[in-house]
């Protein structure tokens, strides 16, 4: 972080007169204490990390696990743009402290939890330390949901540290976990759980192009976790959070990457919510070399370009070699209503219930954890 250089630079030239104090997203112990240790300052000052866990200090100090900032700025954005309470997307008992403690279950129950992203894993989690039976299944090879094509980019790294983190606490929960297991309404009808959590998750939302069958297609998180497989010419389509990530990312890997956007600006506030995270994304936009597109509308799809038009001007192509969807994602309701027939006792949860952020995933899974 720029402000240890700049602690350090302060302490070379005051020496002990005046105490200097470092800050700027420091969570790791170990970090902190290297800071002290050199001489680069003599206090360590912590902020959004206590909100993420207020337990720092005794868990850094006997060595517990902490609770990872994910630095996402949710905090300031609650408090600041929205003037209400503190809320924090990986601490759900922000405010809510008397609470963490959980209460043991009445009665003990077998538990099938369907899907093992954030919200599936913290349901998991909450459930099985309540005492309950739980057993996890995930039909990729990995827990993680879209955190896993979300962290990774190395600007991402705090979402790793945090899915690494929710891993960590389910395999110390009890919890079964089973790995590359897609799981069917018929399958849970055989098993018969006493209460189900659908945890599957939403479909990304493609657009029906003029054409689209000539050119590759492949939506924002594949993008991500295959950029090798990414032509030299992408178009992304959708300027939001994700698509200009994954555009700084592919552009990182060497490719020449336009961003289409049907709004006048990429990442407006009503989504971002908090300026600085819009702010800190144009700046790595622009180093990158991405092109954007604004109030831009896709009228056709050809072999090797796309037809565009920008509000009510005359149509142009622009070079393109693949489209990539980053416009949302859409709850299979279909699906969700058919696991929901097969257990008295069901609860739905994360993106199945409404497609949203890493918050609502991780306070919608410890709510139903402690519902069970």
């Amino acid at each position: 972080d720029i402000s240890i250089p700049v602690a350090e630079y302060i302490k070379r030239h005051v020496g002990d007169a005046v105490p200097i104090m470092a800050f700027g997203g420091i969570k790791d112990p170990e970090f902190a204490e290297s800071i002290l240790a050199a001489g680069k300052a003599d206090i360590v000052c912590l902020g959004r990390q206590l909100l993420a866990d207020p337990d720092w200090v005794n868990k850094a100090r006997e060595g517990r696990r902490i609770r990872p900032c994910l630095r996402c700025n949710v905090c300031q954005y609650e408090a600041v743009a929205w003037v209400r309470r503190l809320a924090c997307t990986v601490n759900p008992y922000l405010f809510r402290e008397k609470e963490e403690p959980l209460k043991p279950a009445k009665r003990r129950k077998r538990v099938m939890v369907i899907g093992g992203g954030p919200a599936g894993m913290m349901a998991a989690i909450v459930a099985a330390r309540r005492g309950h039976e739980v057993t996890l299944y995930e039909k990729e090879k990995e827990l993680g949901g879209l955190m896993v094509p979300g962290c990774q980019p190395p600007f991402k790294s705090d979402v790793r540290e945090f899915l690494e983190y929710l891993k960590a606490e389910l395999a110390e929960s009890g919890a079964e976990v089973k790995l590359g297991v897609e799981v069917t309404p018929s399958m849970v009808r055989s098993i018969n759980p006493d209460a189900l959590v659908i945890a599957i998750g939403a479909k990304p939302i493609r657009l029906d192009i003029k054409g689209i069958e000539k050119l590759k297609t492949m939506t924002a998180a594949e993008a991500l976790l295959r950029p090798d497989s990414v032509g030299n010419e992408p178009v992304i389509i959708g300027g939001g959070t994700t698509g200009c990530e994954t555009a700084v990312y592919l552009a990182n890997h060497g490719k020449y990457v336009t961003v289409i956007e049907k709004m006048v600006e990429l990442m407006p506030l009503d989504e971002v919510g908090y300026k600085y995270t819009t702010t800190v994304l144009w700046d790595m936009l622009k180093k990158a070399g991405v092109r954007a597109i604004c109030k831009g509308e896709v009228l056709e799809a050809k072999p090797s370009s796309l037809v565009i038009r920008i509000g009510e001007s005359k149509p142009f192509e622009i070079g393109a070699d693949i489209v990539i969807f980053s416009i949302g994602l859409k709850t299979d309701q279909q699906l969700v209503d058919s696991f929901k027939a097969t257990c008295a006792e069901s609860y739905v949860i994360g993106d199945s219930r409404s497609p949203g952020r890493i918050k609502d995933a991780i306070h919608d899974g410890d709510r139903v954890g402690r519902l069970i």
